[in-house]
């Protein structure tokens, strides 16, 4: 590979990084480009997992207001139904 020669480095971090990067050599750039393939797939993995669990947990919580939404309603009848009984009851 070839290399790029520095211009003058005042020694500063970046100037030493890009120095070292520069020095690198064909198997190194592959094996950090191999290296950073694999950090992106177990990030898409993770996040696509977390997609799904939170997906999941999002329809399982309508469900759950759904049933609520039922009962309330179900409550509501009753309450009506009890009042009109003590309505009546008040009026004999």
């Amino acid at each position: 590979m070839a290399y790029i020669p520095a211009r003058s480095l005042t020694g500063s971090f970046l100037d030493l990084l890009v120095e070292r990067l520069r020095k690198k050599t064909m198997g190194e750039w592959i094996k950090l480009g191999v290296m950073l393939c694999g950090f992106a797939v177990v990030t898409w993995s993770t996040v696509q997992n977390l997609e799904y669990r939170m997906d999941k947990i999002e329809k399982s919580f309508d469900e759950h207001l759904d049933k609520h939404d039922v009962q309330y309603d179900q409550i509501q009848k009753t309450l009506t139904l009890i009042q009109i009984d003590v309505g009546r009851i008040n009026k004999q």
